[in-house]
């Protein structure tokens, strides 16, 4: 019993031609993941660090200021107060001016792209040298937007510190969707001398 050489020459033939087709979706497999992690997953890398960095500069900032109440509640005398007035003099105003921070604060919203919903503010309790203003935004936009607006925020004429970041994706199906964003921005200012010394 003899084989036919040309059914051996097919199935080799058959054989090379799958391999080869192996290879080849091997190879695709390879660049497809080669492509998004450079032009889809490494820059979004990249921009989560910038803003890990960027929030971590303005909780150092914030650490500053608190650093300035330390034993807050003793009795200082008059140059001990000084002494503290003047470090909170370099980082924080003695006043809002409410009016010009949310002109301001507006205007960065805008000009991102991000759609406005709601604002609303809130005083916190003052400290022995220090005051918070709560302002809390509701906004939508993309993803892009927002990164955009926290960029702009390190350059705020006050020292405004995110203390809350909540985004939520109403359409997950979608590729550039629009986020529904709630963040608490706070914003200080340093209480009087007189002020102080009196509550003291």
């Amino acid at each position: 019993m003899t084989s036919d050489p040309s059914s051996n020459i097919t199935f080799t033939d058959f054989f090379c031609v799958r391999i080869r087709q192996f290879i080849l979706a091997g190879l695709l497999a390879v660049l497809a993941v080669l492509l998004y992690h450079n032009f889809f997953l490494a820059p979004e890398l990249n921009r989560q660090k910038q803003l890990l960095a960027q929030i971590e500069q303005i909780n150092n900032g914030l650490k500053k200021v608190k650093a300035a109440n330390i034993k807050a509640e003793q009795v200082y005398d008059s140059k001990s107060l000084q002494e503290r007035e003047s470090v909170l003099t370099k980082l924080l105003p003695i006043q809002w001016k409410r009016a010009e921070l949310l002109r301001w604060l507006t205007k960065a919203i805008q000009n991102n792209g991000l759609i406005f919903e709601e604002q609303t503010l809130q005083e916190q309790t003052p400290q022995a040298l220090y005051q918070s203003l709560d302002i809390h935004l509701k906004l939508n936009g993309k993803y892009v937007q927002l990164q955009q607006f926290l960029q702009i925020l390190k350059q705020a004429p006050r020292l405004l510190v995110l203390e809350k970041l909540h985004v939520e994706n109403p359409t997950p199906e979608s590729r550039d969707p629009k986020l529904k964003i709630e963040m608490i921005l706070s914003v200080y200012k340093r209480l009087g001398l007189i002020a102080t010394k009196k509550k003291l």
